[in-house]
């Protein structure tokens, strides 16, 4: 079954300019992850906001699976500065429910900052507070626009871990933006990849690597290797 689906027509900022998206198709399988990988100014982040229901200003349609909105993971954790740890989690809940929030924390390894605030923890707490919030609801589908991309190797890694593990677990269909293609391929069901000018698919590829994958392992960096070695200026958006 399908997860999400969305086909833009056209997407443009002004009704005068050219259009930035369009035509384009995709759809996702139910519980699939899928990474969406193109150069900067692509319409990666656009795409996301379209699909959440934060851009409307497009010609086109989307389909989500189930009644729930989308769960979006931000470039930035975006907590509310004067909310508790606890408190941001239930901001996005219809019904809070502070065990359940409880049982989140100490799903993402913060069982003891349910009462801080965020500026009492590192990038890489606050990141963690943001997937437990994005998870809370157990959205079926779920929106990620570079989510790791400030934070330092170690603590990226973690998180990465942590998020696949959380993925298994409630199986919602995913949608990850990256600009890193060894990310990608360390993460993904399937690899998307896009032109600009305006935005369209170039290339779609399977990842068929048994998990869970080590983003500098050996089959991630051979994936890699052969992908460039065959098409040079993919991440360029050309083909």
């Amino acid at each position: 079954m399908t997860g999400l689906s969305i086909e833009v027509q056209e997407k443009r900022f002004d009704a005068l300019a050219a259009p930035v998206i369009g035509p384009l198709s995709l759809s996702l399988a139910e519980g699939e992850f899928v990474c969406l990988i193109g150069p900067s100014g692509s319409g990666k982040s656009t795409l996301l906001s379209m699909i959440a229901g934060l851009d409307r200003q497009w010609q086109g349609r989307v389909s989500l699976a189930g009644d729930a909105p989308p769960g979006f993971l931000f470039q930035e954790p975006r907590l509310m500065p004067w909310l508790t740890v606890a408190d941001n989690i239930e901001l996005v809940c219809a019904e809070p429910s502070r065990p359940r929030t409880l049982a989140m924390l100490d799903r993402v390894g913060l069982s003891d900052a349910a009462g801080r605030f965020p500026s009492e923890l590192s990038g890489g707490m606050q990141r963690r507070v943001a997937v437990a919030r994005a998870f809370i609801n157990r959205p079926p589908v779920l929106l990620l626009d570079e989510p790791f991309v400030s934070l330092d190797a170690p603590a990226a890694n973690q998180l990465r871990r942590l998020l696949e593990s959380l993925w298994l677990e409630y199986k919602p269909t995913v949608l990850f933006v990256t600009h890193d293609l060894a990310e990608a391929i360390a993460m993904g069901d399937r690899l998307v990849f896009l032109g600009r000018d305006p935005a369209h698919i170039i290339k779609q590829l399977r990842v068929d690597l048994p998990r869970p994958r080590e983003l500098t392992g050996t089959a991630v960096t051979a994936c890699l290797q052969a992908l460039l070695g065959e098409h040079p200026d993919l991440l360029s958006g050309r083909l």
